[in-house]
């Protein structure tokens, strides 16, 4: 992979407490060895100390983030040979760009102790969340253009064309109680006088 295209962690190798001491006489004089992807790193030595504490940064160049792992070993220095205290292995995914993240690694292959270190993936991983914003320029409030107040236009007042008024037609007046029959004229019916016969 080019080393363009490569991200970069830092790693900050902060302290250790409470160390499995493995010595007869004394106490263990130990040192953290860091390994990623074919890179091999060191701090110095803290003699005598099983609560070391070391503040040492370290650089390490990323090709997939997801795949990479460190391997923390600490180890005690000796004449004869040195010796494993313990170790930790470390995905170096899921990190936030540009975000120091602390961990306190529980030493496996021990009996006790534990390791602090800090990562920071310098130009990879996760957007930060909670990133403040560049700051904008004021926006100004929009006043509408001052024109002068024209009221509406009012119509002239038409009242409504109105209908000559027509009175109902009037019937006759007959005042009650006053009967008048109609005119009859009496014509008996004509009669002949026929004797009868004999």
């Amino acid at each position: 992979i080019n080393a363009e295209y490569m991200g970069k962690l830092k790693v900050v190798i902060l302290r250790a407490t409470n160390l499995e001491d493995k010595e007869m006489f004394g106490k263990s004089d130990p040192y953290v060895t860091l390994f990623l992807e074919g890179k091999h790193y060191k701090t110095t030595t803290k003699d005598g100390n099983l609560n070391p504490e070391w503040n040492e940064e370290f650089l390490f160049q990323i090709g997939d983030e997801n795949s990479s792992q460190l391997l923390l070993e600490i180890r005690d220095s000796e004449i004869l040979g040195d010796r494993t205290l313990g170790r930790y292995g470390l995905s170096v995914s899921g990190l936030q760009r540009g975000v120091p993240t602390k961990q306190e690694l529980i030493i496996q292959n021990a009996k006790t102790g534990i390791l602090e270190v800090e990562l920071t993936a310098l130009d990879y991983g996760l957007e930060p969340t909670g990133v403040t914003p560049p700051p904008q320029a004021p926006v100004q409030p929009m006043q509408p253009p001052q024109q002068p107040f024209q009221p509406p236009a009012q119509q002239p007042f038409q009242p409504p064309p109105q209908q000559p008024f027509q009175p109902p037609p009037q019937q006759p007046f007959h005042p009650p109680g006053q009967f008048q029959p109609p005119p009859q004229q009496f014509q008996p019916p004509p009669q002949q006088f026929q004797p009868p016969p004999q």
